[in-house]
C-alpha cells in the first residue's frame, strides 16, 4: 500500500489497527504495534502521514495510548465514530475526548448500533450534531473529515440544513 501510494504522489495513508477482540489481548496488541509502526515509519519521508482507524475496539484508550507510545508526529489516529458506536457500550463523546489529541482525520456516518450500515448523517442512533460539535472542540487542529455513505447527498443536506456547511 505505501509503495502504489508514493507511486501516485499519496502523503496520508489511514489504515485500520488490525485489533480483533477475543483473538488479541490488547496489551500484546499495543506492544507489538507500537513495535511495528515505528520500524515501519523509521525510513519513511517527513511527508508521509498515516492514521490509525478503530474499527472493532471497544473503547479509545488504547489507539490513544498506541498514538502515544509509538511517538511519531506521522502516526495520528482516525476516529470512525459508526464503528465505535456499534463496538462500545461507552458514551461516543468520551471516544471524541480521548482521541481529539492525537486526531488527523475523522470518518462520519451513522448507524442503528447493531450494524455498520454507513448511513447518512440524520438517520441512525448517533447524535452528530452533538459529535461534531464535540470534534470542533476536541479534536486536533487541522483534523480532516469524510463522510462514508454510498452516496453523499443526504449528509451534505443533512451538513447544510444542520448550519455545518
Amino acid at each position: 500500500a505505501y509503495g502504489l501510494a508514493t507511486q501516485y504522489g499519496i502523503s496520508r495513508m489511514v489504515v485500520h489497527s488490525g485489533y480483533v477482540p477475543y483473538v488479541y489481548f490488547k496489551s500484546w496488541f499495543l506492544e507489538r504495534s507500537v513495535e511495528f509502526w515505528q520500524t515501519f515509519i523509521a525510513d519513511k519521508p517527513e511527508s508521509f502521514h498515516i492514521m490509525i482507524e478503530n474499527v472493532l475496539e471497544d473503547e479509545p484508550h488504547t489507539l490513544a495510548k498506541l498514538i502515544g507510545e509509538i511517538g511519531d508526529r506521522r502516526i495520528r489516529a482516525c476516529l470512525d465514530i459508526g464503528h465505535a458506536n456499534c463496538t462500545t457500550s461507552l458514551d461516543l463523546m468520551e471516544w471524541v475526548r480521548i482521541l481529539g489529541p492525537c486526531l488527523s482525520h475523522v470518518h462520519i456516518h451513522n448507524n442503528r448500533r447493531e450494524y455498520d450500515s454507513h448511513d447518512p448523517l440524520g438517520r441512525g442512533d448517533i447524535d452528530m450534531n452533538l459529535i461534531l460539535k464535540g470534534l470542533m472542540q476536541h479534536a486536533a487542529a487541522g483534523t480532516t473529515y469524510t463522510i462514508e455513505n454510498l452516496k453523499c447527498a443526504d449528509s451534505l443536506k443533512w451538513l447544510s440544513e444542520n448550519g455545518w456547511i
